[in-house]
Formats: structure tokens, C-alpha cells, sequence
């Protein structure tokens, strides 16, 4: 996804795991947070509310991608905060399409 994105002009940061993903948003405020529900070290939805509770801010900048639609406990976070989702297997122009979704709600929440 990164050289797929980087081909887009986008800047990619990226973490091997939940818990430096962390220390990264922890660190810098990032425009759109593209989050894997299946995480070492720290799953998705436990990486967004150590987010939300230290960056509340950045909360409506997540775009979750899984493999995992039919996984009940996925699907009932990803419903409880009403999240962006894509399913993979990622298709480039949905995830480009995602990413500017997230760009354009945030910047209407700010003005």
C-alpha cells in the first residue's frame, strides 16, 4: 500500500505493529490513519481508543481496512463508532477514493 499510494503523491509513514503505530501518531498529526483491525502487538480497535482517548482530534481521520467482515467482534466496533471501512482485498481506486473521503469530512469538521 505504500508504494501504491506513494505512486499518488501521498507522504506514507508506516508501522510494523499497533504499539508503534502509537508512538507515530503519538508524535505527529496525521491527515488520514489507514488502520488494519489485525494488528501484532495492538489490534485496530484498541490502537483507535488509545487514539481517541489521547488525540480525540484524530479520531474522524481513521480509515479501517480488514479481511475479517465476518468477524462479529470486527464488525461490532467498527458499527459502535460508526467507522470508514474498506474489506480486503484492497482495490487502488477505492482506497484513493477512501482517503480523500476522510480528507474532505475533516476539513469540512474544521472550518
Amino acid at each position: 500500500l505504500k508504494e501504491l499510494l506513494e505512486t499518488r503523491n501521498f507522504i506514507v509513514t508506516t508501522a510494523q505493529n499497533g504499539a508503534e503505530a502509537l508512538r507515530e501518531v503519538l508524535a505527529v498529526d496525521f491527515d488520514v490513519i489507514i488502520c488494519d483491525m489485525m494488528m501484532p502487538k495492538m489490534p485496530g480497535d484498541m490502537f483507535y481508543l488509545a487514539v481517541q482517548k489521547s488525540k480525540p482530534e484524530l479520531a474522524k481521520r481513521f480509515l479501517f481496512v480488514t479481511g475479517h467482515a465476518d468477524n462479529p467482534k470486527v464488525d461490532a466496533f467498527l458499527k459502535s463508532i460508526d467507522a470508514i471501512v474498506i474489506f480486503k482485498p484492497v482495490l487502488t481506486e477505492e482506497l484513493v477514493r477512501m482517503i480523500s473521503f476522510v480528507l474532505n469530512r475533516t476539513a469540512h469538521q474544521t472550518t
